[in-house]
């Protein structure tokens, strides 16, 4: 049988959301037997561990167990190229973490394997994550008053100083300060 080699499969996972399907359509090819396995895994699971997982919904007579040490997704029993087709369109990938890596594409591979025990080309779909501005800043106590300045207050003298943190990653998570009203004479 033949599964025909992963071009152009991709998803995108935002983080914070439901689970996402990983392929729309994808085509199983037979030589001359039925097929007996399917094994989906991610390749690639990296840093976010167990928060990552590949879902699929049970089906009536082929058998569905996930793997959660290798990160597989293994479907049993003799059925049709229909029958398998049609079950792996449904894979989901989904990552429960706050924060999930975004620097790096998973891989998630699809095989299957006949009933006279020939195994198929890998077909690839890559899942990439895109993180979401979810938190906002949070200021240290004290840092936002009213501020006061003396007529006479030396140019150059440091009127305020503002300390803040921010729980997203990259550059959700970075900060910067700026004066709202640029025609008075300060800087920051």
């Amino acid at each position: 049988s033949v599964l025909y080699p992963g071009t152009g499969y991709a998803a995108t996972f935002i983080e914070q959301s439901l689970a996402i399907r990983i392929v729309y359509c994808i085509e199983i090819k037979l030589v001359s037997s039925l097929i007996v396995r399917a094994v989906v895994r991610l390749r690639n699971p990296g840093l976010d561990g167990s928060a990552q997982v590949l879902l699929l919904p049970t089906h009536e007579f082929l058998t569905v167990a996930y793997d959660p040490v290798n990160f597989e997704l293994v479907v049993t029993g003799t059925g049709s190229q229909w029958d398998y087709q049609n079950l792996l369109e449904l894979v989901e990938y989904n990552n429960t973490l706050d924060e999930p890596d975004s620097w790096y594409v998973r891989y998630v591979d699809f095989y299957v394997v006949d009933s006279n025990g020939l195994q198929s080309n890998v077909a690839t779909s890559n899942v990439t994550i895109e993180l979401v501005n979810d938190h906002s800043p949070i200021f240290d106590r004290g840092t936002l008053e009213r501020v006061d300045v003396p007529e006479d207050t030396p140019t150059g003298s440091v009127l305020l100083t503002l300390k803040a943190s921010d729980q997203d990653l990259g550059t959700d998570g970075a900060l910067s300060y700026s004066l709202v009203r640029t025609n008075i004479p300060f800087s920051v």
